[in-house]
């Protein structure tokens, strides 16, 4: 903190204080020094915002992927989803496993299209096109046949 104060920087990080009942939070500290008209700081606003509930959120969303992954992968059950509107695609790991693309491979319907069985192919266009037109997000389990 101190080194950040001599550099004049502006600044910005998370850290846990205690607030007057004893509870601690985080809080989000940012700094902006206030100059003279010679450059010199003269003095620092602070501001201090509490961020604990975002910190939990954040926290919450971490475990309960961590849970998904796993539930997936023990079931060995995919999922991917896209945003119609940018033509994004998010797969999930035990999804490349399945497809058996490489995680560095770019999530795209043709990967998809090229992995569903030629019988399977229009019915899984026609979902794509109908979520497409309707202008809705498409979500879609995929499990490996397992005889």
């Amino acid at each position: 903190m101190e080194a950040l104060g001599r550099t004049g920087q502006p600044y910005a990080y998370d850290l846990r204080q205690r607030r007057a009942d004893g509870v601690y939070r985080w809080f989000q500290a940012r700094g902006l020094p206030l100059r003279d008209t010679e450059g010199r700081i003269t003095s620092w606003y602070l501001l201090l915002t509490d961020i604990d509930d975002r910190k939990k959120a954040e926290e919450e969303l971490r475990r309960s992927k961590a849970y998904l992954t796993e539930a997936q992968r023990l079931s060995r059950t995919g999922s991917f989803g896209c945003r119609l509107s940018t033509g994004e695609m998010f797969w999930s790991e035990e999804t490349f496993r399945i497809y058996g693309y490489d995680r560095f491979t770019q999530p795209a319907v043709e990967r998809v299209l090229q992995r569903v069985h030629p019988e399977d192919r229009a019915s899984v266009q026609e979902r794509i096109d109908r979520a497409n037109r309707d202008g809705s997000d498409c979500h879609v389990g995929v499990s490996p046949f397992v005889p």
